[in-house]
């Protein structure tokens, strides 16, 4: 019966020191906090939470962190008791953020004495709580999160152990405003030592925060109003001035305690550092180090984006192999059979369609050098001239462009030549045999239009290889209304609006 109410005048003698006021408080010896930052802060929390010490105070601002951290906490209390903190955080990318502390609360060693104040058994308190939150955006602007503790308590010959879960909530209606609600022990922890039971009360808490930024200077505020079932209405307020968010000052004020501290933030590292002048204890100084490492979230999403970019472009590859070897094949049967009408022009010009479908198609390179070669044995068995008899550069230039059916050009070099020999019959036989057909023919397009295809077109590239496909659609198809046979684009096309359509099959617009 002694050591029973020895353990409970102790456990009340604990409560009372973190509780101020002198009420029973929901948090016990916990209350302590998780993290210098906020203690320096009077513990003012709740609505502007964003980094791992919001398993305790908030644990919807978990959903805030982007990246990898992990903290530890160290307090020296009184004597030989301490109080220590350390926790991890992980992103998890589509999925929300988990993250898991440890809380413990050392007594040391102290002496027990009877009835008679003689010395007695010594008695050694230790505290955990082990907590295990989730935390995720919900929607558009709301954050819930939600933590499982679990506690366990020793005290010399006994043990016990109880579970407690906590809610909270953040809102961000404006950039520079916030909202924070959080209900501790919505289940309540329940220890049994023997013949004693204790239940940790619920309590509720109320926060208002603002986050503001001037250049390089960052000013936070946060008003927490908090009332439980065993304890009284509070308030706590603090303040954080931050430079180039690597230097901090904070201030705050907890049920009216003081609190002051600071911190720098260098090479991924936040060093923390709290004051509190606590009415029982005198001053605390708490110290904690949080450490940020791995790719954000943003980097995390870049990264998958570009796997399922290259996972989509390899399977696109593959079905659009074929399809191009089909449409390369259809235009390749064309030629033949305009080779088999005797139109070696035509034959040629589908030839070489299907080869622009198709670069890798031998039997298209192996047609239009076949096909070059008739043209010109069919313009000798005309002109009975060889080639090699041919001086006029304007004349051969017009050949060429007349072997692939460019009448309006071909016609062009040849005026050109027959100015330097009016008297050349052959040239004039060319233009008379032609000009008539180039009325029949669209028109050519220009220099002026092929610089802009061509602008367009490695414009189109850039946007694409950036990875924003639907605008590289945007910009070919203006290609399409200066040369809509222009197959280089047609091919671009019919591989982006197919990676498109498989992207968007995974969720990617």
């Amino acid at each position: 019966m002694k050591k029973i109410n020895l353990i409970l005048l102790f456990l009340f003698f604990c409560s009372v020191l973190f509780s101020f006021q002198g009420d029973y408080g929901t948090e016990s010896v916990f209350s302590a906090g998780a993290g210098a930052r906020a203690e320096a802060m009077g513990g003012a929390y709740t609505a502007i939470a964003n980094d791992t010490a919001s398993i305790f105070y908030n644990p919807a601002g978990l959903a805030l962190i982007q990246r990898q951290e992990v903290v530890f906490l160290h307090t020296q209390l009184y004597e030989n008791t301490t109080y220590d903190f350390v926790a991890y955080t992980l992103p998890v990318l589509e999925f929300g953020v988990l993250s898991s502390g440890i809380f413990r609360f050392y007594s040391g060693i102290i002496e027990g004495f009877d009835e008679s104040d003689k010395p007695a058994e010594e008695i050694n308190l230790t505290d955990y709580k082990l907590s295990i939150c989730y935390s995720n955006k919900i929607y558009e602007k709301f954050y819930l999160g939600t933590d499982i503790n679990i506690f366990n308590r020793k005290l010399t010959d006994f043990n016990a152990f109880g579970f407690g879960l906590n809610a909270g909530l953040i809102y961000t209606p404006f950039d520079i405003f916030k909202i924070g609600f959080v209900v501790q022990n919505l289940i309540k922890p329940t220890f049994v030592m023997k013949t004693t039971t204790e239940s940790l009360g619920q309590r509720y808490i109320l926060a208002f925060g603002f986050d503001f930024n001037f250049n390089n200077f960052g000013l936070l505020l946060d008003t927490d109003l908090s009332i439980g079932e065993n304890e009284n209405f509070k308030i706590k307020a603090g303040t954080e001035i931050n430079w180039a968010k690597l230097i901090n000052l904070r201030a705050g004020f907890n049920d009216g305690l003081f609190t002051f501290g600071g911190g720098i933030f260098i090479f991924n590292l936040s060093f923390d550092y709290a004051y509190i002048n606590n009415d029982f204890l005198g001053p605390l100084h708490k110290f904690s180090v949080l450490y940020k490492f791995g790719q954000t979230l943003s980097e995390q999403q870049e990264e998958k984006r570009k796997k399922i970019f290259a996972e989509v472009k390899k399977i696109v590859d593959e079905k659009l192999s074929q399809k191009i070897a089909i449409k390369s094949n259809e235009y390749y049967k064309k030629a033949y059979e305009f080779y088999k009408q005797g139109d070696f022009e035509t034959a040629l010009q589908m030839a070489e369609k299907s080869l622009d479908w198709n670069p890798q198609n031998e039997n298209a390179k192996k047609m239009i050098k076949f096909l070059e070669e008739k043209i010109k044995e069919k313009i000798i068995n005309e002109t009975k001239v060889e080639f090699r008899d041919i001086k006029n550069e304007k004349f051969i230039s017009g050949i060429n462009y007349y072997i692939r059916k460019r009448f309006d050009k071909a016609v062009a070099e040849w005026e050109k030549a027959l100015q330097q020999e009016p008297d050349n019959k052959i040239i004039r036989y060319y233009i008379n045999k032609i000009k008539p057909q180039t009325k029949q023919k669209r028109e050519i397009i220009d220099e002026e239009q092929k610089k802009k295809i061509e602008s367009l077109y490695y414009e189109g590239v850039n946007e694409y290889t950036s990875g924003n496909l639907k605008k590289a659609v945007f910009i070919w198809q203006k290609i399409l209304l200066i040369d809509p046979e222009n197959i280089k684009t047609l091919r671009n096309l019919e591989k982006v609006n197919a990676e498109i359509e498989e992207l968007e099959k995974r969720g990617i617009k």
